[in-house]
């Protein structure tokens, strides 16, 4: 069994809760939030993570009821399904989501 509230790893089966200040919550106290690497081969470019809530700005999402999605307040981007495995053993069902331009009616993100 893996454990499905690790920061790394996301979970579609985990009660997730959308607050009235805008924070994609677990029941366990963990946020979605973004953030953009520094150094490495995705610098620069906005990641979802999974973390201890803390209000950072970065913690907070809108949902557009024209686009059928949520996007990112400080980054702007959209919340996209979970469509890049995570690697290593034991998760071979686990998806991350990502984030990107935001896109009417697109399919591929969140509803």
């Amino acid at each position: 069994m893996h454990n499905c509230s690790k920061p790394e790893i996301f979970d579609r089966t985990e009660l997730w809760l959308y607050t009235e200040e805008g924070q994609l919550k677990t029941d366990e106290h963990l946020c979605l939030s973004a953030y953009q690497p520094v150094h490495g081969e995705n610098a620069r470019t906005w990641q979802v993570q999974l973390k201890e809530c803390g209000q950072y700005e970065t913690e907070y999402w809108d949902y557009s009821t024209n686009r059928k999605s949520f996007y990112h307040r400080k980054s702007g981007l959209c919340l996209d399904e979970p469509s890049d495995r995570v690697s290593g053993r034991h998760v071979a069902h686990i998806f991350k989501p990502t984030l990107s331009k935001c896109r009417r009616n697109d399919q591929n993100q969140v509803i």
